[in-house]
């Protein structure tokens, strides 16, 4: 987690002062709760943003904070008013229309890092990242990284016919990787983020029922221009909205 701080606060040096963890005491009781060791990335994670995550959201309208995670817990799968998904733990409740986040294990072991779902009850809705870790440094990415340009362009996708498969954000990062933008370690199946040295970033999100999203940030709008008609011809894209964000937070 310290690396991870280290690199929000090259966006947002207040960021240390923001975040407020949770105490080992609250990440005991909710151990006992879950009923086995919680992975070791998500407890470093509870001890750092555990009550306060500083602006880095991974849980949409859900809370990810410890207090209602043990809440929930408490009220709803002590009860068995909810089941958990096969293998997995919730990381964060009481969303709408989302309802939860999972970590789920490969197994029945916690010896592996877990992947990260979007759930409901028992059920598993999607899948959300690689790790919890890659989810992190993903929103932090989405939240700053287009900030540090003076022109960013988002891209939707168009509609295809009913029964389509949908190859579109597949082809999309090809285009972006045939453009010399260095892939970002933490990209995923479902975030891909990536840069083109100091010239320009670029991040796609491909939603579960839909077509990829992108945003192309740059400091000229030629540049823009440029990977965004890419984007339109082959991997049927379009332009959504246009910004122009300031280099504030």
């Amino acid at each position: 987690m310290k690396r991870f701080i280290d690199f929000v606060s090259q966006y947002d040096p207040n960021f240390p002062a923001k975040i407020r963890g949770a105490s080992p005491t609250e990440i005991g009781q909710l151990e006992q709760l879950v009923g086995y060791q919680l992975p070791a990335f998500y407890r470093d994670y509870l001890s750092y943003l555990g009550h306060n995550h500083g602006g880095i959201n991974i849980a949409f309208e859900a809370s990810a904070d410890i207090g209602s995670v043990i809440e929930y817990y408490q009220e709803s799968i002590l009860s068995n008013m909810q089941e958990l998904p096969q293998n997995s733990i919730v990381i964060a409740a009481y969303g709408s229309p989302l309802n939860q986040i999972s970590l789920q294990f490969n197994d029945s072991s916690t010896s592996e890092e877990p992947i990260v779902n979007l759930s409901d009850g028992a059920e598993i809705e999607s899948f959300y990242a690689e790790s919890l870790e890659k989810l992190l440094y993903q929103v932090a990415y989405l939240k700053y990284q287009p900030n540090l340009f003076s022109i960013s362009v988002s891209y939707t996708s168009v509609i295809l016919p009913r029964g389509t498969i949908d190859e579109r954000a597949k082809i999309a990062r090809q285009v972006v990787l045939e453009l010399g933008f260095e892939q970002r370690w933490f990209s995923g199946t479902v975030i891909f983020c990536a840069d083109r040295k100091n010239e320009a970033s670029i991040w796609i999100v491909q939603a579960e029922d839909g077509g990829p999203t992108a945003k192309i940030s740059a400091w000229t709008r030629q540049t823009v221009e440029e990977i965004g008609q890419l984007l339109v011809e082959r991997a049927g894209m379009k332009i959504s909205k246009n910004n122009q964000p300031e280099n504030k937070y």
